[in-house]
């Protein structure tokens, strides 16, 4: 009985304590998302820059569709000895890289002009951010960047002083009507078995082109698909470097 009435005198009203409150859980740690090295370039685009900046030529590298920065730029590092070499990244994700649109059309579409059209502007604005006094600014792309390159080479108001597009073509839609007083010089090399961008939509280009009397020049590869050989590699690294004033590749 000695323990019951310990029992109760503990449970009298007297001596009822507060309800206890759970406590609140501790805050979530703040997990943050691991860094893709990406840094702002300009324009509201994120990238990569290699080369020295300043007083020197620029060029502006365009990846293609699920590329990223960091893969692209092994690529265009090679011209920092020369230029400033800017990489951005594309505005939509897109696997494990990034996207300029996400259209895949023929060249008489309409609404593959309007979406490289759309992705121009970007680029146009980064270029114009870029842009140092007195030295030229080259831009070069793969696959959707080769369309890039073509489309700022073409662009109405003069952007670049030189294109060098890979694998790439303009749409019908975006092509001129007349030749500026002075175009900047494009020099564009495709692969003949290329069954993601047939070589035709490249050629239908560059005839057009060199119909209005624009310095143009496309290089083939027979049986190459949508990628690049180390030839053709050569190749534009010749050309690029003519358009940014530098060395020959073969010094």
């Amino acid at each position: 009985m000695r323990w019951l009435g310990l029992f109760l005198v503990g449970c009298g009203a007297s001596s009822v304590s507060p309800p206890v409150t759970a406590p609140e859980p501790p805050p979530a740690p703040v997990v943050e998302k691991p860094s893709d090295g990406l840094t702002d370039v300009g324009a509201d685009l994120r990238g990569l820059t290699v080369g020295a900046s300043g007083a020197r030529p620029v060029l502006v590298a365009l990846h293609g569709r699920g590329d990223h920065p960091s893969r692209f730029v092994g690529l265009a590092k090679g011209w920092a000895d020369v230029a400033h070499v800017v990489v951005p990244a594309a505005t939509i994700p897109y696997g494990e890289g990034f996207s300029w649109f996400n259209i895949r059309a023929s060249q008489d579409d309409p609404t593959l002009a309007a979406a490289v059209s759309e992705a121009v502007r970007r680029v146009v604005q980064l270029v114009n951010a870029r842009r140092p006094d007195g030295h030229p600014v080259v831009v070069t792309g793969f696959s959707q960047g080769g369309m890039l390159s073509f489309a700022l080479a073409t662009h109405e108001t003069r952007v670049v002083d030189g294109a060098v597009p890979m694998g790439g073509f303009l749409p019908r839609g975006m092509w001129p009507g007349s030749k500026p007083d002075n175009p900047p010089p494009i020099f564009a090399v495709h692969g003949e078995a290329d069954t993601i961008i047939p070589v035709t939509a490249p050629r239908a280009t560059v005839a057009h082109l060199e119909s209005l009397g624009w310095p143009v020049e496309l290089v083939t590869t027979p049986g190459v698909g949508h990628s690049l050989t180390p030839d053709m590699r050569r190749r534009v690294d010749v050309e690029a470097r003519k358009m940014l004033g530098g060395v020959d590749a073969d010094r």
